[in-house]
């Protein structure tokens, strides 16, 4: 089954802090109300590639946070698990100053109209990541695409991309369950950070 027939999501908040870290720094996260274990999952997948954050960055895995309603993203709970712990970067080297890479997040999905695909920004990163074309280095899209594949193996069908409800009053929200990552050989940066 691919699309999740949950009526409410648990919502992650991994915390981005530390010189580097451009705006309030979050990567967002969703879960099946049933799942148990993410924190752990999510901390596997940063601490397989703090070798490309750099040293002054710090991820923060909560072991708590909302749950939300699928339909409309009303807030209708808080969830509470084992897990989840701060990850921080190994580099010394330098790092590329509000650019990175991105973890793509598939599901075989279709709302209003769109492929539903997420997507996961991994910045700053160390400089050594990067050839000197400014692409992300093979080195570093293999160490992001196992960790990727990992995570969503790891996961078990319990990772869901969350579409909110258009307009944001409405009640049409739904998730599709994460079938496959994708790290493209780009380098990315966010334009605005969205919670």
């Amino acid at each position: 089954m691919y699309l999740s027939t949950v009526a409410n999501l648990k919502r992650v908040r991994v915390v981005w802090s530390g010189s580097g870290v451009v705006g309030p720094g979050v990567s967002t996260f969703y879960f099946v109300s049933a799942a148990t274990g993410f924190p752990t999952d999510l901390q596997t997948f940063f601490q397989a590639i703090k070798a490309a954050l750099p040293s002054s960055v710090t991820v923060s895995v909560p072991n708590t946070g909302d749950t939300i309603d699928e339909t409309t993203g009303a807030l209708v709970g808080v969830w509470t698990d084992s897990g989840g712990s701060s990850t921080v970067g190994t580099s010394s080297t330098l790092f590329a100053g509000g650019v990175g890479m991105r973890c793509r997040w598939i599901t075989a999905g279709i709302h209003r109209g769109r492929r539903v695909i997420g997507s996961t920004f991994i910045a700053p990163m160390q400089s050594a990541s990067f050839s000197t074309d400014g692409t992300p280095d093979a080195g570093s899209v293999t160490l992001l695409q196992t960790a990727a594949s990992a995570l969503v193996s790891s996961s078990a069908g319990d990772m869901v991309i969350w579409s909110k409800p258009q307009p944001p009053a409405g009640s049409d929200g739904e998730s599709n369950v994460v079938l496959s990552a994708l790290v493209p050989d780009k380098t990315s940066w966010l334009r605005s950070r969205r919670v």
